[in-house]
């Protein structure tokens, strides 16, 4: 069991980074994973492997056994995995993919009280450099759940929304949208030619958390030629006509007088 210090030594380690041996390379952690970390009471733990592409269970098992007590006794607080294999045993989750940028509690008997962030191993930037944005994903986490402001990904995105599908809804849903000072607005197109694009999808929304959406132009289809658009775009004079309205009233409400 090998260890580094990225930041010297410190009455305790609240953080302790997890890492293949192929990444116990401290000029590699300082370049790629430490600096993003707000405190500096770090401490990283080679993981125990063999020669086998995929570490046993039963190895993994077993030096978990031994690290965790050993990083009670550093009075470690958050644990930062950079392996796949070792983050699914500590946490219990089967899969990773969805992982990333959240904070788990360790499922481990009498180490509970562990935090556990998935990480990336950061000899695989030299294959893929957009890996360092799960990086800086899990480590933002990871540093927002210290001072308790992490919010994990997705709670509380939407408190309302509403989806219109007629055109009377659509009409009495933009009227609506007048009596707020500041909307936003987002258009879904077919192309980013102005030529082609037409109006799939647009939505509008009066604050983070609440807004509407409809389709104007999409018409959705089961074509199988039609597959890899999800829909075909069909001009719909209707749906548009309303838009116009819409937008020119809130020109008009917005002029200058003459």
């Amino acid at each position: 069991m090998k260890h580094l210090l990225p930041y010297g030594n410190h009455a305790d380690y609240s953080i302790a980074i997890l890492a293949r041996k192929s990444a116990m390379d401290l000029p590699l952690m300082l370049r790629h994973i430490t600096p993003y970390f707000h405190d500096k009471d770090i401490v990283i733990f080679d993981l125990a492997e063999n020669d086998v592409k995929k570490t046993p269970i039963k190895l993994v098992r077993e030096y978990i056994d031994e690290l965790l007590p050993e990083l009670n006794g550093l009075y470690t607080k958050y644990l930062y995995v950079c392996d796949s294999t070792y983050f699914k045993e500590l946490t219990g989750l089967k899969k990773v993919t969805s992982a990333y940028g959240y904070v788990y509690d360790c499922k481990k008997e009498g180490f509970e009280h562990f935090k556990v962030v998935l990480g990336i191993n950061p000899k695989t930037l030299y294959y893929d450099p957009s890996l360092k944005d799960k990086i800086k994903q899990g480590i933002s986490a990871l540093n927002d759940h210290k001072v308790d402001a992490y919010i994990p990904v997705g709670t509380g995105v939407i408190n309302s929304a509403s989806y219109p599908s007629t055109n009377k809804s659509i009409k009495q849903q933009l009227e609506s949208l007048h009596k707020y000072e500041i909307l936003t607005c987002d258009i879904e197109a077919f192309s980013l030619s102005h030529l082609h694009a037409k109006i799939g999808t647009i939505a509008f929304a009066w604050d983070r958390h609440n807004g509407t959406a409809f389709t104007v132009d999409y018409k959705e289809s089961i074509s199988s030629t039609a597959l890899k658009y999800h829909g075909l775009p069909i001009i719909n004079v209707a749906v548009r006509k309303l838009l116009k309205d819409f937008f020119l009233s809130i020109l008009n409400k917005y002029a200058e007088p003459s």
